[in-house]
């Protein structure tokens, strides 16, 4: 019976936290694995590897762009095949003028 209001806490709190690291538009490494639902490790392997961009003002601390990730998560596409069909004819009409 007390479980129930705790997960409901717990919901909410992880609603809040969310809602916070929607407004910033600098994120550190645990705000920016919390926003993508991955691990503070996964994000650091994406920077060192330099797929995700990131500054470290300081050298210790890394910092992410709320506006780079949202970039990076969006930026290839899987198109369906009718999307790609679409392209495909609008291409060649186009071509055609």
């Amino acid at each position: 019976m007390i479980d129930l209001p705790l997960k409901r806490f717990d919901d909410l709190e992880r609603q809040l936290a969310m809602q916070n690291i929607l407004k910033k538009p600098i994120l550190t490494v645990g705000e920016a694995a919390e926003y993508l639902d991955l691990s503070t490790s996964q994000i650091y392997k994406l920077t060192s590897s330099r797929q995700l961009p990131s500054f470290c003002p300081n050298g210790k601390k890394l910092y992410l762009r709320r506006v780079d990730i949202d970039e990076w998560v969006l930026g290839k596409p899987n198109y369906s095949t009718a999307q790609l069909q679409s392209q495909a004819l609008q291409g060649l009409a186009s071509r055609k003028r």
